[in-house]
């Protein structure tokens, strides 16, 4: 059954209207026709299996049949803070986030991050858009029902208040002073929210480090080899996916 997102504003009732570049897909690319059943998601935990009743070329209605209530989650919130890398990387990072269950995506430019965008409303405004559309098709196609906030580029001092009111936070770091983190979440057991920084390709500087360390965070390494800032940050968020989740 092919799956879809939808506004909650396109949810009314019993009836759902699929609007914007979902139409063409499913006009042109699938060749859906009315009477064919298909699930929609509005990013709030629901799913809704309908059948479609009308097509247009601007507008697909979905007559709904029945509605599957949100999951009984029992996994911790998860917030991933990520240092800006280079080029695009962002926004892989964001889809496989979003693929790991990650709950928020906050990127953060520190004082090793290319300068860009803080200070700049309208370009800014447009990649948060593009990045939030990655997390909505991501979410479409790992049969994900809730969607991952996709914060604009803040500071790392922005988000330190995350930090200190998370149940745990961990600051990922190439240093010698770290604690594995498999002993980490061990000695912690469940918890309920969790905070995970991940640096630039330079890595967080000792400033940065100490700050995190005064605003609760635990410093911790998750592996013997230096990893790139894409890799480490899907490696730290399945890691703590396997821990919490048990």
């Amino acid at each position: 059954m092919h799956r879809f997102y939808v506004s909650p504003e396109s949810v009314s009732g019993d009836c759902i209207e699929i609007l914007g570049g979902s139409v063409h897909h499913i006009h042109h690319v699938l060749r859906l026709q009315p009477m064919d059943e298909v699930a929609l998601f509005d990013g709030s935990g629901r799913q809704y299996v309908g059948r479609i009743v009308k097509m247009t070329s601007h507008v697909i209605t979905v007559s709904v049949q029945h509605i599957d209530q949100p999951l009984d989650s029992r996994r911790a919130s998860v917030t991933l803070v990520q240092a800006m890398p280079r080029h695009s990387k962002i926004e892989s990072i964001i889809e496989k986030a979003t693929e790991l269950g990650v709950d928020r995506v906050i990127p953060i430019q520190t004082a090793r991050t290319v300068p860009l965008l803080l200070g700049r409303a309208e370009r800014m405004a447009a990649r948060q858009a593009r990045w939030q559309r990655i997390a909505i098709e991501a979410a479409q196609q790992s049969s994900r029902r809730t969607i991952p906030a996709i914060d604009s580029v803040k500071t790392l001092a922005d988000v330190l208040p995350v930090c200190r009111v998370a149940a745990l936070s961990l600051l990922a770091a190439v240093r010698p002073d770290t604690q594995p983190l498999w002993k980490v979440l061990e000695e912690t057991g469940n918890v309920r929210s969790v905070v995970v920084l991940v640096g630039p390709e330079g890595d967080f500087t000792d400033e940065e480090v100490c700050d995190a360390q005064e605003s609760g965070c635990r410093v911790i390494s998750i592996g013997s080899t230096v990893l790139r800032c894409e890799t480490a940050a899907v490696a730290l968020l399945a890691m703590v996916n396997y821990a919490t989740m048990r």
